[in-house]
């Protein structure tokens, strides 16, 4: 993990963020290895919106371009 210059932690709830800036659910957040550099990058944390691939749901490669 890459250490910050400097702390900027937000509490929200009980959960703490190392900082405020959070990756949004979409491409950048398709797998775990995203998910990885997203943490080592120094992001405060991600949204996921769905995280498994339930039936009847159909998962077109990228989303986005339908």
């Amino acid at each position: 993990m890459n250490e910050a210059l400097f702390q900027l932690p937000v509490k929200i709830g009980n959960v703490t963020l190392r900082n405020p800036f959070v990756v949004g659910s979409g491409p950048t957040v398709k797998n775990v290895e995203q998910l990885e550099l997203i943490e080592n990058c120094g992001w405060g944390a991600a949204s996921t919106k769905l995280t498994c691939n339930p039936r009847p749901f159909i998962n077109y490669d990228p989303r986005y371009r339908w």
